[in-house]
């Protein structure tokens, strides 16, 4: 159980630096070339939403490994 979690606590932390980087890419972008569409504040406003839900994943997934660990 606890390697699935670590796995698990893992691969959100991997899928969250993609988004991340991906939002990024495209914040650049939109900086640099003004006159192409980049991203929306709408795609900003649903990314946020992601990183609270990934972050919110990701703090009980370290609070379940602790837990098990002391146990």
């Amino acid at each position: 159980m606890k390697t699935f979690l670590n796995f698990s606590r893992k691969l959100i932390s991997f899928i969250w630096l993609l988004l991340t980087v991906i939002v990024i890419f495209f914040l650049i972008q939109q900086f640099t070339n003004p006159g192409i569409k980049g991203i929306s504040n709408y795609d900003l406003k649903l990314y946020l939403k992601f990183t609270l839900c990934f972050a919110f994943i990701f703090i009980s997934l370290k609070f379940f490994a602790s837990k098990l660990k002391s146990s």
